[in-house]
C-alpha cells in the first residue's frame, strides 16, 4: 500500500483532475489493477483504458513471449 504518491503537475492533471492522474500513476507503477485504477479515477474501465492511452501508459503489459503465445493460440482457433 503506497504511503505517498507523487503526481506531476501537467496538462493531464489540470484537464482530468487529481483522481484520474493519481489512478493512472498508481496503475503505471503496478500499485493497483486496471479495475481498481478505474474505480479510483471514478470512471468506467473503458474510459480509464482510453485515459491510459492518452497519457502513454499501456493498459496491458504482456511479456513478449506471453504475447506471442496468446497470438498463436488465437490464430490456431481462427
Amino acid at each position: 500500500r503506497p504511503i505517498f504518491v507523487a503526481v506531476p503537475m501537467d496538462e493531464h492533471l489540470l484537464k482530468e483532475g487529481v483522481a484520474v492522474a493519481m489512478a493512472v500513476r498508481l496503475f503505471a507503477e503496478k500499485a493497483v489493477s486496471l479495475g481498481k485504477g478505474a474505480k479510483l479515477a471514478g470512471v468506467p474501465v473503458e474510459a480509464f483504458i482510453t485515459q491510459l492511452g492518452a497519457m502513454g501508459v499501456p493498459a496491458v503489459d504482456y511479456p513478449a513471449e506471453e504475447l506471442d503465445e496468446e497470438l498463436s493460440t488465437i490464430e490456431a482457433h481462427a
